[in-house]
């Protein structure tokens, strides 16, 4: 059912009867609702779905077409694209999965161009696996702290049939190599800058890659920590913390933040670690009600007369874009837009103006039905 290949997944589906291998001269079965093997992926993964005939592509909507997280919540960011028999499924841009299991749904109701329609439903769970140090470009591993615990997985987390080991140099002090999960744990006993490289055995035969690791000294006191931005839908992106020291020294090092629910705007608290260290840290965040912003929904450019719209989160009531305006005012509300919130299922605001050049800087403030500032956030117009 599944051919990996660039990090895309392909599965045949039928009308009224699918193919269990999707591939030339397979049996066919009597169409069942049914629940696929599960499959380890990658953050980007993208799923190719084909069809044994031509769809219609009005039918191919968000709700006959989907992915489920392990709580249920649908991944309200995943974009759907037709092509006659064939469904991709992939993310919008500058999106990825997070961590975790999640579930392919294709319902029933997909109809073809001549009028047939699907009457079960095909699941297709995947989970998605965490970094793989192995293959970064850089050949760096996250940094350790002295004394503090350390633990990362060299292949995601989920390193079945591979065996691991040192080909040449050594591990720092206090750390060691699980030759068969290809986890580095223990304790690192003493700063410093670390070379060696790793061999890779599995039935397709082996590989080594040179890496190196850092550890800094444990003694440190911890400066305040800047929250990241995130958008729904998003996750943190790799943070950075400044260590200093009682000789005036300052270290910086990666944050690692745990996966958060970012389907819903509102505030939330982040934690994450230090680097592939056991030392955790925890600071106040906010998810944006932001989903979406157009600077150029509509526009004329020999007069730069544009109608900017945001999509925003059910809770916001009423938006607000401050700039600087022709007539000298620096706040405009924004006019909810009725159809295109019914279109998109969002509360989606607009305003119109000719004041706003490209590269220029727009602050957005986002209220509730009470009149409470949810959130206010500048962004650079494009």
């Amino acid at each position: 059912m599944l051919k990996k290949w660039m990090r895309t997944g392909l599965f045949c589906l039928g009308l009224l009867y699918f193919s269990l291998s999707g591939m030339a001269g397979s049996g066919l079965e009597k169409a069942e609702a049914r629940t696929m093997a599960s499959s380890e992926l990658w953050p980007e993964k993208a799923w190719t779905v084909r069809f044994s005939q031509e769809l219609n592509p009005d039918s191919i909507t968000p709700e006959t077409v989907y992915v489920l997280d392990s709580q249920g919540q649908r991944i309200t960011q995943v974009s759907l694209q037709v092509s006659k028999d064939i469904v991709s499924v992939g993310l919008a841009e500058g999106y990825s999965y997070p961590q975790g299991d999640y579930r392919l749904v294709v319902a029933p109701g997909i109809e073809s161009a001549t009028g047939e329609s699907t009457t079960t439903e095909t699941i297709k769970p995947f989970t998605v696996l965490g970094p793989t140090y192995f293959t970064f470009l850089n050949n760096v591993l996250p940094t350790g702290l002295a004394g503090k615990g350390y633990s990362i997985y060299l292949e995601g987390n989920r390193s079945t049939g591979t065996s691991w080991a040192i080909n040449q140099g050594s591990l720092p002090a206090g750390l060691t190599l699980d030759p068969g999960s290809g986890e580095i744990k223990g304790k690192p006993e003493a700063a410093g800058s670390f070379s060696f490289s790793i061999k890779k055995t599995s039935a397709k035969g082996s590989e080594e890659k040179a890496l190196s690791l850092d550890i800094l000294p444990g003694n440190f006191t911890l400066s305040p920590l800047i929250s990241p931005s995130i958008s729904q839908g998003q996750q943190p992106e790799t943070g950075s913390a400044q260590l200093r020291y009682p000789n005036g020294s300052k270290k910086a090092i990666d944050i690692y933040w745990e996966p958060v629910n970012s389907q819903q705007g509102g505030n939330i608290t982040l934690r994450g670690q230090l680097g592939g260290s056991d030392y955790q840290v925890e600071i106040p965040g906010i998810i944006s009600y932001l989903q979406h912003v157009d600077y150029k929904y509509y526009y004329w450019a020999t007069i730069n007369w544009r109608t900017v719209t945001v999509d925003l989160d059910g809770k916001v009531r009423d938006a607000y874009m401050d700039a600087s305006y022709p007539d000298r005012s620096k706040i405009r509300k924004m006019d909810f837009m009725k159809e295109l919130s019914e279109q998109r299922g969002c509360n989606v605001f607009g305003v119109n103006t000719n004041a706003l050049d490209t590269g220029s800087t727009v602050t957005f403030r986002f209220y509730d039905a009470f009149g409470n500032l949810l959130e206010k956030r500048d962004m650079l117009v494009d």
